[in-house]
Formats: structure tokens, sequence, C-alpha cells
């Protein structure tokens, strides 16, 4: 009973709400010369380790994150492009 009401709490509390759109996928579609800060980059919003993350920065496009809210998905995506990279944000009905 009380975990319940902790879970319920918890849920309440930090409850997603997407965009009209629906939940988002960021792509990083190309690395570009920076590579080494856009592999922490990665890390950072991919809570990846620093194998995963060189993978998903040396064999572009690949996901960084998905099922996320548009801010999100911007904010990382402003991040990401700010060391070179070039990101695409899609919401997950398109695919």
């Amino acid at each position: 009973m009380i975990r319940k009401r902790l879970v319920k709490k918890f849920f309440k509390n930090d409850s997603v709400d997407f965009s009209e759109k629906g939940p988002c996928k960021v792509t990083l579609v190309r690395a570009g010369k920076n590579t080494i800060d856009v592999i922490k980059a990665v890390r950072e919003y991919g809570r990846l380790d620093l194998i995963e993350a060189k993978r998903i920065v040396d064999n572009c496009p690949r996901m960084i994150k998905c099922m996320i809210t548009e801010q999100e998905a911007l904010l990382i995506k402003s991040n990401v492009e700010m060391y070179g990279a070039v990101v695409q944000i899609d919401t997950e009905a398109e695919n």
C-alpha cells in the first residue's frame, strides 16, 4: 500500500507531457570536425559509456535518444549542434 502511494507521488510530479506531435527522436546525422566534444555531448544526453558514444558518432546517422518531449529534443539538438554536429529531430509517429 505504501509502495503504491510512493509510486503515484513520484509519477504525479514527474509526468511526461508529450507535445501535440507526440514523442520525439533525436538523430545524429553528421558529427562534424570536433568529434571529441560531440562524443562527450552524446555521452551526456544518451547516458552511454565512452565506447557506445564513439560508435554513434563514428557511424552516423544514428539515434541519440528516443521517446522524449519536444522541448528536451530541442535542448539536445542545440547543445550537440554547438560543437559543429548536424542533428535531426523526428516524431515517433512518422516512423
